[in-house]
This record gives structure tokens, C-alpha cells and sequence, in this order.
């Protein structure tokens, strides 16, 4: 694997790889009431000192539209239809609340599935889920960038790393490289304005990047043009901060 600082000097800053435009304002607000609405749905769940899991292997939580994002332009500039949000639980020998995402539809309409860890209770689920609105933020940031590519995709996409396919073939889909850059991007431009008080220039891309775990996840498993892509995307949402 290269040196984060071999691959910063050698990257092309040309600025010629964007995201997906995204609002993260509209993301936050439905990520703020999805969480309203999760915990609402499973306080009323009975009973509430049984795992959802032992309820049934996938039980549905909530169903319902995440109007917040109705009117978002896709990558072509039109508006999109809000999409429709599938929460369930499964069960996942996982530790985290939320356990995975993924995109693709609900009867017939563009959809986001939300999955809950069914090892939990949903008294369990409903006072953790109020501490998870970032994760489930970043969640929805990748799932609704998949919605909003207008790319052909060969099969509905996944938040959470399979397990039985080959990470190079996984990271470098083009639909992936996409979804995970808008991660990679989110977390540099957060970083960016805290580093940027000790670090400048290549130094402050190189410091963004180790403190960017999406980018650690999926750095070691692209080629190199798609390293390239993200990184060049990396620049051209941090030209604020470089010479």
C-alpha cells in the first residue's frame, strides 16, 4: 500500500473529479426526523424486552416516505421524488445499532433501506438510536448519492462491505468509487477547518486523509485512477484551504 504522502505528491490537482452534489443540510434533517421516527415506532413495539430478532429473522420497523429530500436535483439537475425509506431489523453479529444501508426500490419507487441490529431490543434500539444520527447521516449521504447517480448500476447497491465479494471488485465499481468519495469528501471538508490551524498545503490533504477513515477503508483496494478520482475530488472541496 503507498505512503498517504507519496500518493499526495503524486496525485494530478487539476480539480477535474466532483461529487454528486448533495445538500448535507437536507440529509441532516432527515436524519434527524428518521430518528424521531424510528424511536416513535419502536417505543410502541411490543414486547419491548424481546429481541427483534427473535420476533422474526427480518421484522419491519417503519415504512414511510423521507419527504426532506423531495426536490433534490440528481446528477442531470432534475428534481427527485422523495424517496421512500425501509426500515427492518436483522440478525447481525455486529455490536452497532445500525448494522447497514442500501438503495434500490420499494414498490416500484426509488428507495433507502435503513437496518437495525435485531439483537437488540426496541427499548434498547429507541435511547440508542438518538446517539447514532451521524452514523445514520453518513448512511443516508451514501445511499441518496446512489439514488441521485444517473449512471446505469447492474444491481441494487449496499451500504454494508459484503463479505463474499472480492473488496477490489467492490471499491472499484463505478457506483461505489462514487458513493464512498461523497464519505471521503464529507469527512475532509469536516476536518479541514480543524487542521487547517497547524497544517497547510500538501500537509493538510496528507493530515485530512489520515484522519479520514472512509478513505483508509477503500484506499487499499482501488487502482490507481479511481485513487486518483477521490483524491482529485479531495482537492477540489478543499481549494479554500490550499495555496
Amino acid at each position: 500500500m503507498c505512503r498517504v504522502d507519496d500518493i499526495v505528491n503524486r496525485v494530478v490537482t487539476r480539480y477535474s473529479s466532483r461529487v454528486i452534489p448533495v445538500d448535507k443540510g437536507w440529509i441532516a434533517n432527515a436524519a434527524h426526523d428518521l430518528t424521531h421516527a424510528m424511536v416513535i415506532a419502536l417505543e410502541r413495539r411490543h414486547p419491548q424486552d424481546q429481541p427483534l430478532g427473535h420476533l422474526a429473522p427480518r421484522y419491519f420497523v417503519l415504512v414511510g416516505r423521507l419527504d426532506n429530500l423531495e426536490g433534490h436535483p440528481n446528477a442531470k439537475g432534475e428534481p427527485v421524488a422523495s424517496p421512500w425509506v425501509v426500515v427492518s431489523s436483522v440478525v447481525t453479529k455486529s455490536p452497532h445499532v445500525i448494522v447497514s444501508g442500501a438503495s434500490g426500490s420499494y414498490k416500484g419507487n426509488p428507495a433507502i433501506f435503513v437496518n437495525l441490529n435485531g439483537t437488540y431490543t426496541p427499548e434498547q434500539l429507541a435511547k440508542s438510536l438518538p446517539t447514532q444520527k451521524n452514523e445514520l447521516r453518513v448512511l443516508l449521504l451514501h445511499e441518496f448519492t446512489h439514488l441521485l447517480d444517473i449512471s446505469p448500476k447492474a444491481h441494487p447497491t449496499t451500504k454494508e462491505v459484503p463479505t463474499d465479494l472480492d473488496l477490489t471488485s467492490y471499491y472499484n465499481q463505478p457506483h461505489e468509487v462514487r458513493a464512498y468519495m461523497q464519505e471521503v469528501v464529507d469527512r475532509a471538508v469536516e476536518m479541514a477547518p480543524k487542521l487547517s490551524t497547524k497544517f497547510h498545503g500538501q500537509e493538510l490533504i496528507k493530515y485530512v486523509l489520515l484522519t479520514n477513515q472512509p478513505w483508509k477503508d477503500m484506499e487499499p483496494h482501488l487502482t490507481d485512477a479511481n485513487k486518483k478520482k477521490v483524491l482529485q475530488a479531495v482537492y477540489s472541496a478543499l481549494r479554500e484551504w490550499l495555496p
